[in-house]
């Protein structure tokens, strides 16, 4: 009886081990690492690149600030094929999670200051007054493109989405599709859902525009009844 009552226990103590492992492995996805698991898609030319937004600290001056880079990116400047990407990407995410940024050399510091990520008035107040919801309705398409009319809007908006988990893939051939992803949110259904009431009707190609050009290019579309809603 004693040896029974053993082994019910036993198996009972392996059912609350498994059980506890599958509660762990469920809640894994919204504690991933964002960071590590956007470095992964910057592994070789031609693959699919994912954007985010990184903070840098200059070792010399001690100044800051935001910037939207893909890890391949990252890996061909500061690299120097010293280690394999997996090793580079490792230690960044280490370095860059227990810090909350990347210490640089005033080199590439200043190199990066015109790629600075630049609050944008416009894409604020949407996002204070409707939150996440309102910048998936007005700056995302319906087919999961993101929408704006110049590169800076485009990085304001990675680095407004990367705070909710929501990131952006770049295409490898040179029209650059931008592709939105819903990374482990826990709220995809929720998300798409605001897709199809979608105020953005198209989506311009960033790196094919800047300045006077892109707005020329907006009204341009305007008079044929297309165009970003808001501008």
């Amino acid at each position: 009886m004693v040896g029974k009552s053993k082994y019910v226990i036993s198996f009972l103590l392996l059912l609350l081990f498994c059980s506890i492992l599958c509660y762990k492995k469920e809640e894994n996805p919204l504690k991933q690492s964002l960071l590590q698991n956007s470095m992964l898609y910057g592994e070789g030319y031609g693959e699919v690149m994912r954007f985010f937004p990184l903070k840098l600290k200059c070792k010399t001056t001690h100044d800051t600030l935001w910037i939207s880079i893909a890890g391949d990116g990252l890996y061909n400047a500061l690299n120097m094929s010293l280690c394999d990407y997996q090793t580079f990407s490792d230690l960044l995410v280490k370095s860059v999670e227990q810090d909350g940024y990347l210490l640089v050399d005033s080199a590439f510091f200043e190199s990066c200051r015109k790629y600075t990520i630049i609050p944008n008035a416009v894409i604020d107040s949407v996002y204070q007054k409707e939150g996440i919801n309102g910048l998936l309705e007005n700056y995302v398409t319906k087919d999961g493109k993101l929408a704006a009319a110049t590169n800076e809007q485009i990085d304001y908006l990675l680095y407004l989405l990367f705070q909710h988990r929501i990131v952006c893939n770049c295409g490898p051939d040179f029209v650059y599709l931008w592709e939105v992803l819903f990374d482990f949110t826990g709220k995809e259904e929720e998300y798409q859902s605001i897709l199809k009431r979608s105020k953005s009707t198209m989506r311009i190609p960033p790196f094919y525009l800047s300045g006077q050009d892109s707005l020329d290019y907006v009204n341009e579309l305007k008079k044929n009844g297309e165009g970003w809603k808001l501008e």
